[in-house]
């Protein structure tokens, strides 16, 4: 699957955030390696879209208490377009262009948390994109076996992406770092 993510961003183009993700564009290709590894053989012919924006702290709240009842600003929310009521990933297979959905991020609390885990902000933002896609797909955390396994591939992402702004553009490699 070819993954294209499209940003939207509420400053004029020139903020740190908007700077690091349009260098993600041409590097979305790490995605389709953890697509074929979370669902080998399939959509192998698809191509994905997933629609990123930024919102401000008291928008993710309102947000945040509407979609998860908690009453606070979040970093990130994704809102996936193919789960069904399970949590799990049932797009239709043949549709040439699949809109995956939105993830909305809060720079705010992504710069906050990049404080707190003695991160730039780069490397929380590259993180929170990773996150965001992981559960377009139907990943989720709510268990110890499930959140190790996505902390995993979401580790694998943003190693790749960091990687990659460091040597410039190359093919991703993923190796043996990602196990089904």
């Amino acid at each position: 699957m070819k993954v294209h993510l499209s940003f939207e961003s509420l400053d004029d183009g020139e903020s740190e955030s908007t700077n690091a993700l349009n260098k993600l564009e041409g590097r979305e290709d790490v995605l389709g390696v953890i697509v074929e590894r979370l669902f080998p053989g399939k959509f192998t012919d698809q191509e994905a879209e997933v629609s990123i924006a930024f919102v401000s702290a008291p928008d993710m709240k309102e947000k945040n208490y509407t979609y998860r009842g908690i009453d606070e600003p979040t970093d990130v929310l994704s809102f996936p377009m193919w789960e069904d009521q399970d949590g799990v990933f049932l797009p239709p297979s043949d549709w040439d262009v699949l809109p995956l959905g939105d993830i909305l991020i809060c720079e705010d609390v992504v710069r906050e948390n990049a404080h707190q885990n003695g991160t730039s902000y780069v490397e929380e933002l590259y993180l929170m994109v990773a996150h965001g896609f992981l559960h377009l797909l139907g990943m989720d955390h709510d268990t110890e076996e499930k959140q190790q396994k996505m902390w995993l591939f979401q580790s694998a992402i943003c190693k790749e992406w960091l990687l990659d702004e460091k040597k410039s553009h190359q093919s991703p490699s993923l190796g043996g770092e990602v196990t089904r």
